[in-house]
């Protein structure tokens, strides 16, 4: 559990802020993209776009294996 929360921790400081903040309301606040557009003053598209780039990340980061 703790070995998780260290490799989000890292994946989320390499993020871009744009892409962090629309993961972390999504998944950690659970507002819908249109919720997070409208609250962020983006587009639909825009939010989309940041979501993605965040999965990504993740995505790349986990395939890496890192041992932390």
């Amino acid at each position: 559990e703790e070995n998780k929360k260290r490799k989000m921790n890292y994946i989320l400081s390499i993020m871009p802020q744009a892409s962090k903040e629309a993961f972390l309301m999504n998944r950690v606040q659970g507002l819908k993209y249109a919720e997070i557009a409208e609250e962020l003053d983006i587009s639909i598209k825009a939010v989309e776009k940041r979501m993605s780039k965040a999965l990504e990340i993740i995505k790349n980061e986990l395939n890496k294996g890192r041992v932390f």
